[in-house]
């Protein structure tokens, strides 16, 4: 998570929109997190499903996972607009000074 050393000279308003961006972007982080690990229990359980598993058949999927989480990614930031619709936004200065 980004960190700056001068966040707390922003005044109190300033100081409270800089913290509230912080724990929106720590939310919204923890999903792109939470968006990887559903990833790969799904490509697990497509493991898991073969019943005849190859190397090729393991390595072609394998060649598909990250597509598959790219594509989960893409979509969760296109919904929340790569978070600001959870609060990962900063407003202008002259609507946070003190």
């Amino acid at each position: 998570m980004p960190a700056w050393s001068k966040a707390s000279a922003l005044g109190k308003n300033g100081k409270d929109a800089w913290d509230k961006m912080m724990a929106a972007l720590d939310k919204h982080e923890n999903t792109h997190r939470r968006i990887l690990e559903q990833q790969s229990g799904l490509f697990g359980d497509a493991i898991e499903r073969e019943t005849d598993l190859t190397v090729k058949k393991l390595v072609d999927m394998f060649k598909q996972f990250p597509a598959d989480v790219k594509s989960a990614q893409d979509d969760y930031d296109s919904k929340t607009s790569h978070g600001e619709k959870e609060g990962v936004f900063l407003p202008a200065p002259d609507k946070v000074q003190d």
